[in-house]
């Protein structure tokens, strides 16, 4: 009884340390048309170790893909580095949301382009992707934003536009 109880408390605890696994997989765009099309940005997760990323264009009246890039591992666990088919790889980490990494680029939000040092992934909903910046850039243009900006990515296969 003691021994169950031990065994049962270690599986209690070893589950309260393991990391969120939000699962990405999918289709998504903001739906903003540039030249008549729509960008997409494809995700294809392998469980929480690494997650390729892709695109299409979408065109904005006709529904017709083009200029597809196939998927390549772009983000990596930092167990899984070996896993990056690119030149170089984003490593995130997991947190009860989702996933976040380091960044160091800059977001062009309302006419005004701001700094951000990290990212950070998670679901808005069922089927959308909530992406988050933490954003670094002291100008007054960009502080008016405050320390976070969010842009919502609609599933493409859930998404009236």
């Amino acid at each position: 009884m003691i021994k169950a109880f031990g065994i049962f408390a270690l599986l209690m605890m070893t589950a309260g340390i393991s990391k969120a696994c939000v699962g990405f997989t999918g289709a998504y765009s903001t739906f903003r048309a540039a030249a008549g099309n729509y960008h997409v940005i494809v995700l294809e997760q392998n469980d929480c170790k690494a997650v390729a990323v892709g695109s299409f264009q979408l065109d904005e009246k006709t529904s017709v893909v083009s200029n597809e890039v196939e998927p390549k591992i772009f983000y990596v666990d930092k167990d899984h580095a070996k896993m990056c088919e690119l030149t170089t790889c984003r490593v995130f980490t997991t947190n009860r949301n989702g996933l976040e990494f380091a960044e160091n680029a800059s977001l062009y939000i309302d006419g005004t382009t701001c700094r951000y040092d990290r990212v950070y992934w998670s679901r808005e909903n069922t089927w959308d992707l909530k992406v988050t910046y933490r954003l670094v850039d002291s100008s007054s243009a960009c502080r008016k934003y405050g320390r976070m900006h969010s842009v919502l990515l609609k599933d493409i296969k859930h998404a009236n536009y």
